[in-house]
């Protein structure tokens, strides 16, 4: 998941290879992801021939369907008794290689989703199936490590059961997919590309969803036999995300760095680490994380944001926008898996006022509206000599979280010429969240801490290392 500056979605759009430090006891592993953008494995959704502009405009697509997946996930209410999966649509951007079973392990590509609990990818055997480039289905029953799960283990949440004691698993989504099948137990396998001696490294025992009925799954497009994609991996922080039951690895904590949407012809790898490679130094800011709303436990990343601010003034806005509501509406969340910013319609209104205003008095510029963009606040080639202005969160406590101004602004190539435009979207349903996009968040390092119920960020001062 190169840059160059008319692909700003390179730095987010990405699939992940697992690196591990071989040779170290379960618990003390080194655990640390390498990003790649996705649109290099995705030739349904990312066809070579598109042009520029069309590609933001299926980026910004895939990160609505990616905000909207708050609000269907809300139908179901998380208890300390009782876990449920979302009803969603997967659109994330990142995924995940890896190789499952033994001897002959099964190499696939899963999406990673760090609001869901499980992992799942489609077997061989599947009654409904989606397509699969050279039909790679995981074929179970001819690896050694497979193992059913029954109905009374305690990786069995929910607790859904078949006639003969098997725990089953049944995930709707959004629009009336849905998969279901078997809940087994196998080897997760690894590559590490930087170990020329121990290329890969296995964990043992890792419970997933083996998909045999899988009706209207698309991945946020039209399938077709191009598509490598097979599956799921979850890594919330519910009991049977990859997140909790690598615990002994992962420590429940994790950190990562995108680089900026813009920049040069170059730009730096991003890592995601877990454990003890999941660090952060330097004067970082701390925030609490919200892990209930009564007994209902949150497992996605909410936090408490208080107000934003434009060009170094604090923008009027009535705190209640960002607080976060009964039955999980609203609120406020940092999650990568949207490249785009997503704030509700009373916040965005305001921060539009506010950049409108800015350009118009220090620079007489005034908005694209010849036609209809996918964002809603464009500019046509603006002077190089324009200074683009930044903006800021604020958190309970008084932590200032920075948004660069590269990341704010995004320039692309559109048939009347360069445009360049607020990457902020509007969300109409104040039932779901203002989503703090990966854009927003990059030049940063961020750190996870779920144990501590916080994260904690430091802006770089020139590039994510």
């Amino acid at each position: 998941m190169t840059m160059v500056s008319s692909f700003g979605y390179h730095s987010f759009l990405i699939h992940i290879v697992l690196l591990f430090c071989v040779f170290m006891p379960l618990g003390t592993m080194c655990f640390t992801m390498k990003l790649i953008p996705r649109e290099d494995i995705d030739p349904i959704f990312f066809p070579k021939n598109i042009s520029e502009e069309e590609k933001y405009n299926r980026m910004l697509k895939l990160s609505e369907m990616h905000a909207h997946n708050y609000l269907v996930s809300n139908t179901n209410k998380i208890t300390p008794q009782t876990f449920q999966p979302s009803v969603k649509n997967y659109d994330n951007f990142y995924v995940v290689e890896m190789r499952i079973g033994t001897p002959r392990p099964h190499t696939t590509y899963l999406l990673l989703d760090t609001g869901s609990d499980d992992t799942w990818l489609q077997c061989d055997g599947c009654s409904e199936c989606f397509p699969i480039k050279d039909r790679k289905n995981f074929k179970y029953h001819k690896s050694q490590t497979f193992k059913e799960v029954s109905c009374d283990d305690p990786l069995c949440v929910p607790k859904k059961c078949s006639p003969t004691g098997k725990c089953i698993y049944d995930t709707e989504y959004a629009g009336g997919a849905i998969s279901k099948g078997i809940v087994l137990s196998e080897n997760f396998t690894f590559p590490d590309p930087t170990n020329k001696n121990h290329p890969f490294v296995s964990f043992k025992g890792v419970v997933f969803g083996c998909g045999l009925q899988n009706r209207g799954i698309t991945f946020g497009k039209q399938m077709d036999d191009t598509n490598i994609i097979g599956g799921v991996f979850g890594m919330d922080t519910s009991p049977r995300s990859l997140l909790t039951q690598l615990s002994g690895e992962t420590k429940m904590r994790f950190s990562y760095c995108l680089d900026l949407p813009q920049m040069s012809k170059s730009r730096h790898t991003s890592y995601l680490h877990f454990g003890n490679d999941a660090k952060i130094s330097g004067d970082f800011k701390t925030i609490q994380l919200l892990t209930k709303q009564g007994n209902t436990k949150l497992t996605r990343y909410y936090v408490v944001c208080t107000g934003i601010s434009f060009s170094g003034k604090i923008l009027p806005i009535n705190p209640e926008l960002f607080k976060l509501k009964p039955g999980r509406e609203g609120g406020f969340v940092f999650d990568s898996g949207s490249p785009a910013t997503y704030l509700v319609e009373g916040v965005f209104n305001m921060l539009k006022r506010s950049v409108i205003d800015y350009f118009q008095t220090k620079y007489k510029l005034h908005p694209f509206t010849k036609r209809k963009l996918a964002y809603d606040l464009c500019y046509l080639d603006v002077p190089k000599k324009v200074v683009k202005p930044g903006m800021a969160y604020y958190f309970q406590g008084g932590s200032k979280f920075e948004v660069d101004p590269n990341s704010l602004f995004m320039t692309f190539k559109a048939r009347e010429g360069n445009m360049f435009c607020m990457n902020v979207v509007a969300m109409p349903n104040e039932k779901v969240p203002n989503v703090l996009g990966a854009h927003h968040q990059s030049n940063h390092v961020l750190l996870f801490d779920v144990e501590k119920n916080v994260v904690s960020f430091n802006p770089m001062p020139h590039a994510c290392i």
